[in-house]
């Protein structure tokens, strides 16, 4: 049964991440900017309109699947895997900023580490989230 807590902590872990997918592109403008359109992409890189229909329904999921961790204990049950949640959504607002809004398709880090380090969360956390049963 349904009761007012699981409904607003829903929205809450839902709205979180479409929130901060929409916040970042509000500070870089996405694929949508001359910049991006004129790079040297492959072939098989998809239309543009792909892009905001994939990442939406991304960060829906992701705020789903973060509502059913948090449903097993909240934080003090399953810090690590909602802080390495947190930290991947830190990582996605951050990228769209500095790639699109700053143009630095190599900074702070080399892509290749930038990569590695979301590849690494990306894989924790599914770890951590896959090892906590929720259904």
């Amino acid at each position: 049964m349904w009761n007012l807590w699981d409904v607003g902590s829903l929205v809450i872990a839902v709205g979180l991440p479409v929130g901060v997918g929409f916040a970042g592109t509000a500070f870089g403008g996405g694929g949508d900017s001359e910049w991006y359109k004129e790079l040297n992409k492959p072939p098989w890189t998809p239309p543009g309109w792909v892009f905001p229909i994939m990442w939406t329904t991304l960060y829906i999921l992701m705020g789903v699947s973060s509502w059913l961790v948090y449903k097993e204990g909240g934080f003090s049950a399953q810090g690590y895997p909602l802080g390495a949640y947190i930290f991947q959504l830190a990582l996605n607002f951050l990228w769209t900023p500095i790639f699109f809004g700053m143009h630095f398709v190599v900074s702070l880090l080399s892509l290749t580490e930038r990569e590695s380090l979301k590849l690494y969360n990306v894989l924790y956390c599914r770890f951590k989230l896959l090892s906590i049963r929720v259904m």
